[in-house]
């Protein structure tokens, strides 16, 4: 857990629990402009925290410190990918946001594809030592508009992750991946191990579809 000023938002503990807030150096005057900037962006980036968490509960394991919360973990991780100069026009840089940190082996992901409403990632597994083929790919579609995920996962050696695409999803969907491990991972010139089971890969930003 950390207790410190981590740009304009203030981390800290209580009750056993790490909690973020939006920093005011200007408690007399809550409505500067940069306050509540500050303020917007703190919701935003709250909201997307609380979206994602189920997924980045299982990406971003790998940096959760002891007692923190899932969506904690996202909001500190992505708190940056929120920009803009006043409350009314903040965006969100959607290609950046990291849902998956870790030394695990990833893979390259190919052009999304459609048919009849299903969405196709396929992804070239890579080869190597720690290349193992019951590795979990997992991809996360997440609706925009909706606010809403579908998330499905297959193994690497399948070559392809096949995700049914809600009815309800509207407007810019966008498409993150990465792969958790099945075993430990290993140094080839050294056999020294590098991460344990379950170890994440780095996520990547696959792309969009509308």
């Amino acid at each position: 857990m950390q207790s410190n000023k981590l740009g304009e938002v203030v981390a800290f503990v209580r009750m056993g629990q790490q909690v973020y807030r939006a920093y005011n150096p200007t408690p007399y005057d809550p409505k500067t402009k940069k306050q509540l900037i500050c303020r917007a962006k703190f919701k935003v980036v709250n909201d997307l925290a609380i979206a994602f968490s189920p997924v980045s509960a299982i990406g971003l394991a790998s940096v959760k410190k002891q007692g923190q919360l899932n969506h904690n973990v996202f909001f500190s991780v992505n708190y940056d990918t929120v920009t803009g100069t006043t409350p009314e026009n903040l965006t969100v840089d959607f290609p950046n946001i990291v849902i998956a940190k870790g030394k695990a082996l990833g893979v390259a992901f190919g052009e999304p594809v459609v048919v009849d409403n299903t969405l196709t990632i396929p992804f070239t597994p890579g080869t190597g030592y720690n290349a193992n083929g019951s590795d979990e790919v997992y991809v996360m579609a997440y609706c925009e508009d909706k606010r809403e995920y579908a998330l499905r996962l297959a193994l690497r050696a399948a070559e392809s992750v096949h995700i049914p695409i809600p009815s309800n999803f509207t407007g810019k969907v966008h498409l993150y991946g990465f792969v958790r491990s099945s075993y430990a991972g290993y140094d080839e010139a050294t056999d020294i191990k590098i991460y344990n089971k379950g170890e994440c890969s780095d996520s990547d930003y696959i792309g969009f579809i509308v």
